[in-house]
């Protein structure tokens, strides 16, 4: 009678009148604290307010400083269109390849078996990523200098981690649920992990923040990264490039020049390892030495307004204001509104005898940044009529 007003099943023992037995509770396990909807949420909101948020806002404030006019002839600069274009392009292409294989993964996932097709996405995202690692072909041997060849290829051993754990998870679960099942139903949920799992979590936890904190160490400075850029990828052109324009700038000339040279020998195409040894040596005066480099960089990059502007500094050093013009034109096409164009146009005018189009840009730099003294000093050496 109580059994059935109440709903239970009386025990064994109860029914046959002897010692009831207690029933059959599992351990206690060790819980990680769930991801709840409001971790979740404020993580999610941080990262969004760090990442993105934050860097918009310092750019939109920048921007703000900028007159609209001025604005909006550099958003629609050559270079600034060039970069919308190749920008605007490999979005698309990454997009459209995306939302391809994005569906045919979801729709993977959603089949019945839920650990086959996790499996095989998990590999695919951790293989097909790691391929650029293994030297193929088309990447030449040597060339990975950077860690972020590895980012996405763990997004995938990560997937593959955690499918590891639940499996396990789940199987001790089950075994003891199975033990439990007559006393207690659903005891144990099957988030919780078990003092194994639990401890090899924290092992595997432990070991990567060892290795991010072995990395730290290699990015105190950039020429602690290209150092060992140069050092892991002794045949990438781009880590001896940068390698060589760290030491330049740290007044390094001899090394520099030297890791500037072996990007050279990797890749004679190198506009940047070119135009630094170019402005190296411009630098040291020796112009001549310089004017091959500093063509060669312009001749691979031709949009690369500082290059004419150093070629034709170069010219008018040698004593070729015929030369230096045109650059200096093709410079300022380039960039009209990059302080000391003008004013470089301006002297090299004034040198081939053009007072009148060396006044005439003289007064544009002035118009572009007026705190800048040296071309109202030109000006007023200019005499009275200009």
């Amino acid at each position: 009678e109580p059994a059935a007003t109440t709903g239970r099943r009386p025990s064994p023992g109860a029914q046959g009148g002897g010692v009831v037995m207690p029933s059959m509770v599992p351990p206690r396990r060790f819980r990680l604290p769930p991801l709840t909807a409001p971790i979740t949420w404020t993580l999610m909101i941080s990262y969004i307010l760090v990442m993105l948020i934050v860097p918009i806002s310092a750019l939109l404030y920048k921007a703000a400083k900028i007159p609209p006019a001025v604005f909006m002839e550099r958003a629609f600069e050559p270079v600034a269109m060039h970069a919308y274009e190749v920008t605007f392009t490999m979005a698309a292409a990454a997009a459209a390849i995306n939302s391809v294989f994005g569906f045919l993964l979801a729709w993977w996932c959603a089949r019945p078996n839920r650990l086959r097709p996790a499996l095989v996405a998990a590999s695919g995202i951790w293989l097909c990523w790691l391929l650029p690692e293994f030297n193929l072909q088309w990447m030449p041997i040597g060339e990975l200098a950077h860690d972020r060849y590895l980012y996405l290829p763990v997004l995938g051993l990560c997937l593959l981690v955690a499918i590891a754990f639940r499996q396990w998870n789940d199987g001790e679960a089950s075994t003891v649920r199975d033990a439990a099942r007559s006393a207690v139903r659903d005891a144990e949920p099957r988030s919780a992990l078990g003092p194994q799992q639990s401890i090899a979590f924290l092992c595997l936890l432990a070991f990567l923040l060892a290795g991010t904190v072995m990395q730290e160490s290699f990015c105190a400075s950039d020429l602690l990264i290209w150092s060992r850029a140069a050092r892991t990828a002794p045949h990438s052109a781009i880590a001896f490039s940068n390698l060589g324009t760290v030491l330049l700038e740290r007044g390094d000339s001899a090394r520099g020049l030297a890791a500037l040279g072996r990007a050279l020998e990797l890749d004679p195409d190198s506009h940047t390892a070119n135009f630094n040894i170019g402005f190296e040596l411009y630098n040291r005066h020796d112009f001549a030495s310089a004017e091959p480099y500093v063509a060669r960089s312009i001749q691979v990059a031709p949009g690369m307004a500082e290059g004419y502007r150093l070629l034709g500094s170069i010219e008018l050093r040698l004593g070729h204001a015929d030369l230096a013009e045109p650059l200096m034109r093709k410079a300022v096409a380039l960039a009209p509104r990059q302080e000391g164009y003008h004013l470089a146009l301006a002297l090299v005018l004034l040198e081939r005898g053009d007072r009148q189009g060396a006044a005439q840009e003289f007064r544009r730099e002035m118009e572009l940044f007026p705190a800048n003294p040296m071309p109202q000093q030109a000006l007023r050496q200019l005499g009275p009529g200009f």
